[in-house]
């Protein structure tokens, strides 16, 4: 049983374009996730991830977000606003709990058992202070996150996530101290590791991976409203908070120092064509005994950031049975849903 999603397998795409009732079309085995390892199968808690990234995604205009800002002066609170439909699911809790960590470590309240690592108070003995008493923004957002794309067959392959800062202020955004950049580029240059430690940065960036996956398959139109329904028990949920208690820490060197967090997960995904995937999985099905065409064939469908020859044309067949494949090196097992 594997916890890591590869992708997914759009077969039958072109199915549901023009037919009365696309919902029946997909209910046919025409969506399959694809997870890592031989004859694997996804483990159940990485399938409610999935799922509640699917509702997060498909059931909002926004993309999911979290910011968590001082409420005013004198107020031992910050505000937790939550962006998109995330309020009350596991996304808004990772999101949360992964920014609220890292504004610790960055106040200096808590510090992480990590060789190196300083918070930016540290970092400002060093470059020194540049704006004092203005408020500094921090945030994750997913970078180059990369999928192998061909027919319609979509296998995850590289991508990392990102901790920006800037000035909190009109006329300074985009600009940055470098001491708050420092600390950023250290989070960044060190945030797999980190996530081995701190398994709150491990799920962050796994909601990444499944929320880019969530809106490849709604930029396509795939109508997964039944799918949703019969797994809606199965969301990830919570009791969010709206606030959180106000992080402070005298400086050791200089006052005056404010952060604001937050999290963006709009980041849009890009796509390599990769035949040998499908090929692969071609021969894979063939091996097993299934007939027909996988993955689909001819036309364009264009999605996130490139058009590519995706496989618009009616498939032969929908995939009724799981199938492992092999390609770059890396296993994979399909699971028709």
């Amino acid at each position: 049983m594997t916890d890591r999603l590869g992708g997914v397998m759009l077969s039958g795409m072109a199915e549901v374009q023009g037919v009365e009732n696309p919902e029946v079309q997909w209910a046919r085995g025409q969506f399959a996730l694809v997870v890592e390892g031989q004859n694997a199968r996804i483990h159940p808690r990485l399938f409610r991830k999935f799922v509640t990234a699917l509702w997060c995604v498909y059931y909002s205009d926004q993309d999911p977000g979290i910011s968590i800002d001082p409420i005013g002066p004198k107020v031992d609170k910050h505000l937790v606003r939550y962006i998109g439909r995330v309020v009350n699911t596991d996304l808004g809790r990772v999101m949360r709990e992964a920014d609220y960590t890292m504004k610790k470590w960055a106040v200096g309240t808590e510090r992480p058992d990590y060789p190196g690592f300083q918070p930016v108070d540290g970092w400002m003995r060093h470059y020194g202070p540049v704006a004092i008493g203005i408020s500094r923004r921090f945030w994750f957002v997913p970078e180059n996150i990369r999928f192998r794309r061909g027919g319609d067959l979509l296998l995850f392959d590289s991508g990392r996530m990102r901790l920006l800062t800037e000035y909190n202020a009109d006329g300074l955004r985009g600009q940055a101290s470098p001491a708050d950049q420092r600390f950023a580029d250290f989070f960044t240059q060190h945030y797999q590791a980190l996530a081995e430690k701190y398994p709150i940065y491990k799920e962050l960036f796994e909601y990444a991976q499944l929320v880019a996956l969530a809106k490849y398959l709604k930029q396509n139109g795939v109508p997964l409203h039944w799918f949703l329904m019969a797994h809606k028990d199965l969301v990830l949920t919570e009791d969010s908070p709206g606030t959180v208690d106000q992080l402070a820490k005298a400086s050791d060197y200089f006052e005056g120092l404010q952060i604001q967090g937050g999290v963006n997960l709009a980041a849009e995904a890009q796509y390599v064509m990769d035949a040998e995937a499908v090929a692969a999985l071609q021969r894979a099905w063939t091996a097993q005994g299934g007939s027909g065409t996988v993955g689909g064939s001819g036309g364009q469908r264009t999605t996130g950031t490139s058009t590519a020859d995706t496989g618009s044309a009616r498939p032969a067949f929908a995939l009724s049975r799981p199938v492992s494949f092999a390609v770059h090196g890396r296993d994979y097992t399909v699971l028709p849903q």
